[in-house]
């Protein structure tokens, strides 16, 4: 596989990734997940640590939402050297929450991926939202 292979391999991971968020798809989410994956989230605890986990989380996630959960990504940038690759987006969230509350709030998300057996898998997942400083809030409302 060389690198413009790879790098559409990643493409194409991430955006079956963004689809099954949409599906609300717990097991095609986590498809390419490694084992071992470190995942820092915009919620607590600091780290989710394995698969495990981060399946755990998305299970939550996805039921915290009344309907459908539209994601869109922008700016998608990916980088690949040998058997690890990296990419990183803006990444907008929208939808209803169960509690009756809309979001429309964009984060910063980065992927880093190692290939095994020229396949990719994900070991690293981190999502953040920047804060404001003199507030020391979240600041949900900056889009690109």
């Amino acid at each position: 596989m060389n690198q413009t292979d790879s790098e559409e391999a990643i493409k194409t991971l991430i955006e079956s990734r963004a689809q099954a968020v949409r599906d609300k798809d717990v097991e095609r989410l986590m498809a390419q997940v490694d084992p071992s994956a470190i995942s820092f989230d915009v919620v607590g605890p600091l780290r989710f640590a394995g698969a495990d986990a981060a399946r755990r989380r998305a299970q939550e996630w996805f039921a915290s939402f009344a309907g459908p959960i539209e994601i869109e990504i922008r700016d998608l940038h990916i980088e690949v050297a040998a058997n690890i690759g990296y990419c990183h987006s803006l990444t907008r969230i929208g939808g209803t929450l169960a509690v009756g509350m809309k979001v429309d709030m964009w984060v910063r998300s980065t992927v880093c991926l190692v290939k095994r057996d020229e396949q990719w898998a994900i070991v690293h997942q981190h999502t953040s939202v920047p804060f404001e400083v003199k507030t020391g809030r979240a600041a949900l409302d900056l889009k690109p």
